[in-house]
């Protein structure tokens, strides 16, 4: 068991924020940081920042649900088997974008 802040979840990029800051404060600095990056057309660092806010794993997670709900859509539909299977095969294409 750990301490007061010396989890390794609280180390690091969190040092900057108090542990009694609120969720409105640290969006608000977090909007801030990629506005700021944005702007000084660094599209890595506010890609890095999106990633660590979650929205890479929330984009994907909602792409997989969409994908799943395209793939049942296209059960007993009245086509060819070879049309399906080439839908299915686009359907992990969009996701993954490899072939």
């Amino acid at each position: 068991m750990y301490g007061k802040a010396v989890a390794p979840e609280y180390q690091g990029a969190l040092t900057t924020l108090s542990v009694n800051s609120s969720l409105v404060d640290v969006l608000a600095t977090g909007t801030e940081q990629l506005r700021a990056a944005e702007r000084a057309g660094e599209p890595g660092e506010a890609a890095a920042l999106t990633d660590e806010a979650g929205g890479r794993t929330a984009a994907l997670a909602e792409a997989h649900r969409h994908i799943a709900a395209a793939d049942a859509a296209l059960t007993g539909v009245p086509l060819q088997a070879r049309a399906v299977a080439e839908l299915r095969a686009l359907l992990d294409f969009l996701v993954r974008r490899d072939l």
